[in-house]
């Protein structure tokens, strides 16, 4: 049978009183529904009343007030720093004023707003007097913009071309002299040409030859040169007409194989072919000549003739010109 008998709050189960927890002072500890200790917390009255009215002075709060630095109110300014002037709002009238209004506007026109302020003027404009048009024109838009073909358009670069990397064509040129200091024309031909044409990638030895045509003159010095260079046929022929003359080249239209203290011929452009007046490339007569097969055989022996479609070295074989072509190695 159940024992019907109530718990109290201070037994165990079996119905025996409970010892009271003690500290190690030996008090009795006090505990809360949630198994903290419950501690009392003091009750701090409010020193001003509920409604949060203003707290009363104090001889510390009038000091610190006084100690605070006045601070300004500035008058709203508009734009460039120029102050607003005070503009009524005439929808905050009442209706019993728009008789006076109305009179008011008639007679003093109506009151300015500060859009209508002008700018203050600076010290360029006041130098310059009223204020200048940009130097720069403004950017065309729409149909204002001028028409290609009128001659106010300014033409657009060509990006593409101005972009792309130069193209050099390895040419190959002859020198010769027969006046003067046949050695020295030769080298400052070669410095000029590598100073205002291209670069001078391969240079023959030099050698001592017969002349050709008119043999009543004295013997030629002659070489062949390969450059790399930019210019087309006509431009080069304008920088070696230049040197030539730079070099006291005089050409006269009735001599054609005289004496001359330098004589420079386009051989071969590349694998181009030019037929103009004044201009054949390859030279019409390289082919016929052995003091321009042997210094081209020695640094372009395999190279092909773009008309003839044969090597240097077979031309040379080919050749009917027995003249002899003495190499110095000075």
């Amino acid at each position: 049978m159940k024992n019907d008998k109530p718990r109290s709050s201070g037994s165990d189960k079996t119905g025996k009183p409970r010892k009271p927890r003690t500290s190690e002072t030996g008090g009795e500890k006090k505990y809360s529904a949630g198994g903290k200790r419950a501690e009392k917390r003091p009750v701090v009255e409010k020193e001003w009343p509920s409604n949060r009215t203003a707290r009363p002075a104090t001889e510390a709060s009038e000091k610190k007030a006084a100690a605070r630095p006045t601070v300004r109110k500035m008058p709203a300014t508009g734009k460039h720093g120029v102050p607003k002037p005070a503009v009524e709002k005439e929808w905050e009238s009442s209706s019993n004023d728009a008789p006076e209004r109305e009179s008011r506007v008639k007679r003093d026109g109506p009151r300015p707003s500060w859009k209508d302020t002008p700018k203050p003027a600076s010290k360029e404009s006041d130098a310059a007097g009223p204020r200048a048009k940009s130097a720069s024109p403004r950017p065309w838009k729409g149909a204002d913009r001028p028409a290609s073909n009128e001659p106010d358009a300014t033409p657009r670069p060509d990006l593409r071309q101005a972009m792309a990397p130069k193209r050099y064509i390895n040419v190959y040129l002859g020198l010769g002299s027969n006046l003067g200091d046949r050695r020295a024309s030769i080298r400052a031909a070669t410095g000029l040409i590598s100073k205002e044409i291209g670069k001078v990638a391969r240079t023959s030895h030099l050698y001592e030859t017969q002349p050709w045509g008119v043999t009543d003159q004295e013997p030629f010095l002659n070489q062949v040169i390969m450059i790399n260079t930019a210019l087309d046929p006509r431009d080069l022929l304008k920088e070696i007409t230049k040197i030539e003359r730079e070099l006291g080249r005089v050409r006269k239209d009735n001599e054609k194989w005289g004496p001359r203290p330098i004589d420079i011929d386009i051989l071969l452009y590349g694998k181009r072919v030019v037929r103009d007046k004044g201009l054949e490339v390859p030279h019409p007569e390289m082919h016929k000549r052995a003091f321009v097969l042997v210094p081209l055989m020695e640094i372009a022996g395999d190279l092909e003739h773009p008309v003839l479609k044969q090597q240097i070295d077979e031309l040379y074989m080919a050749c009917d010109d027995l003249s002899e072509v003495i190499r110095l190695d000075y």
